[in-house]
């Protein structure tokens, strides 16, 4: 984000841009390093719990799911006991719409319900899916 801006200020103001570059390649690295030390922590809280170990390690070896989304699905779900099967565990997440019918007639188009979990449905959305 900061380096786009720098860019898109390249066309109007030159100088402004260089200046701009210079003072936000420092932030950049800070933030890189505060990155690096935060995943750093978080593996080694990892390998720290035996049975948390265990979960994340099964959790990524799904194809197309990461440290984040494996994190994502350990906290949100307590270490996946919160629910019983893997269809509650779905709606939770709101990757299953379901359609409002009575009957024979269909009302609406299928929705995912309110109290999902959005951020969780994102996170498993921007998993890729390799068959």
């Amino acid at each position: 984000m900061l380096i786009r801006n720098a860019n898109e200020l390249k066309g109007f103001e030159p100088e402004l841009s260089k200046l701009h570059k210079k003072y936000s390649k420092a932030t950049i690295k800070g933030i890189e390093t505060d990155l690096k030390n935060i995943e750093k922590k978080l593996d080694s809280l990892i390998k720290l719990d035996e049975k948390l170990s265990n979960i994340f390690e099964k959790a990524t070896s799904v194809t197309g799911v990461g440290k984040v989304t494996a994190l994502f699905l350990i906290c949100y779900t307590n270490e996946f006991t919160m629910y019983e099967t893997p269809r509650q565990l779905a709606c939770y997440c709101g990757v299953v719409p379901f359609e409002y019918t009575s009957g024979k007639s269909v009302r609406a188009k299928p929705r995912v319900h309110f109290m999902a979990n959005k951020k969780l449905k994102k996170q498993l959305h921007m998993c890729p899916y390799q068959p």
